[in-house]
């Protein structure tokens, strides 16, 4: 999430942050807001939430919202961002498998607003 001028919104060094706000993700009937989790080094499944996450040796902050795994075969499923300031995106996502013989192939798609966003990646880059 970051500005027109590239400031990462998620940062609370930067003035504009959205931190304060309260960020929720709908997702069927229910509201996940924001947590307040500690990262770990453990590579585990987690329960589904929003997080504040900070990824790569850029050390990039990024939320995410998940853990979905492809073994439930997610075909148009969708979420929607409140961003708390009365702003929201909405998420739709493929996350499959399909079997030829013994060889998976997973197949995931992603849109942001009803457009197609990515094929290859999970990461959405909105700017405000």
């Amino acid at each position: 999430m970051k500005d027109a001028a590239g400031n990462n919104l998620l940062d609370p060094q930067v003035a504009s942050n959205i931190l304060g706000n309260e960020i929720t993700v709908e997702y069927g009937d229910k509201s996940f807001p924001l947590e307040n989790s500690v990262d770990t080094r453990f590579n585990m499944p987690r329960p589904l939430g929003l997080r504040k996450e900070v990824l790569g040796e850029a050390k990039e902050r990024v939320l995410s919202f998940g853990e979905f795994s492809p073994e439930h075969q997610y075909k148009g499923e969708t979420f929607t961002i409140h961003w708390g300031d009365g702003t929201k995106d909405v998420v739709k996502f493929d996350l499959y498998i399909t079997w030829k013989k013994q060889n998976p192939t997973i197949h995931k798609r992603l849109y942001l607003n009803d457009k197609e966003y990515s094929k290859d990646s999970f990461l959405i880059k909105i700017v405000k």
